[in-house]
């Protein structure tokens, strides 16, 4: 969601939340700053995890979720 333009030397900031847990999909949401704090643009991209022999949807490993719960706390 566009809000106002990033000008050419800008320095931007890109915060990336997750707000649930990953089951067979994973959400993550943008938001971007410039060196003003203000607001540039927000948006979301979601990801899924596929068995790549039975080509389809399924939990993700447990590695991934070791990792992922302790790098954000939930």
């Amino acid at each position: 969601n566009y809000k106002k333009p990033a000008l050419y030397d800008d320095e931007v900031r890109i915060v990336t939340m997750v707000k649930t847990l990953p089951n067979v999909r994973i959400t993550f949401e943008y938001e971007c700053y410039n060196q003003l704090n203000e607001l540039l643009n927000t948006g979301s991209v979601t990801l899924v995890f596929i068995d790549k022999l039975k080509n389809k949807l399924t939990m993700p490993p447990d590695w991934f979720m070791n990792a992922f719960v302790s790098k954000f706390n939930l």
